[in-house]
């Protein structure tokens, strides 16, 4: 069978048809609206706001613990794996930074682990129901997330 190269070469796509009969290729994306740039500053401070109200108790609770222990208590089924799991730490000025990415990307699990009851939970998640759909970075991280 002919690898992907040798048929993009010979101007033919992975079912061996010839390209120029398949769609074009994706247009350019439009530019951000002004509503856009709204809903991402907000996702960001409602974030921002959940790191300075629960960020001390979630840092602490994992206070003295090593990476795979701590992978462990965030991830019990083994999902991403450890070595995933440090990788996407690396991406990140310190680990500090990356467990306050952890909490903002998974908040409702986040905020479960530290003991929040669920009415105070789905208060919180209440305040991304309309900007919670545009998705942000945290950090210096590049890895973005929405909140559902």
């Amino acid at each position: 069978m002919k690898n992907n190269y040798l048929l993009r070469r010979n101007g033919r796509n992975q079912f061996d048809d010839r390209e120029d009969r398949l769609l074009p290729s994706n247009m350019e994306r439009p530019a951000p609206t002004d509503r856009d740039r709204a809903m991402w500053v907000m996702h960001r401070e409602f974030n921002e706001a959940v790191v300075r109200e629960h960020g001390a108790a979630w840092l602490s609770s994992f206070a003295g613990m090593s990476k795979k222990d701590v992978w462990s208590k965030l991830c019990p089924r083994g999902t991403p794996a450890l070595s995933t799991f440090r990788s996407m730490a690396r991406e990140y000025a310190s680990f500090d930074e990356f467990m306050f990415f952890w909490m903002v990307s998974n908040k409702r699990q986040s905020l479960a682990l530290l003991g929040v009851p669920t009415v105070d939970i789905n208060e919180i998640m209440e305040r991304f129901t309309e900007c919670g759909r545009y998705y942000v970075a945290y950090g210096q991280g590049k890895r973005i997330f929405g909140t559902s």
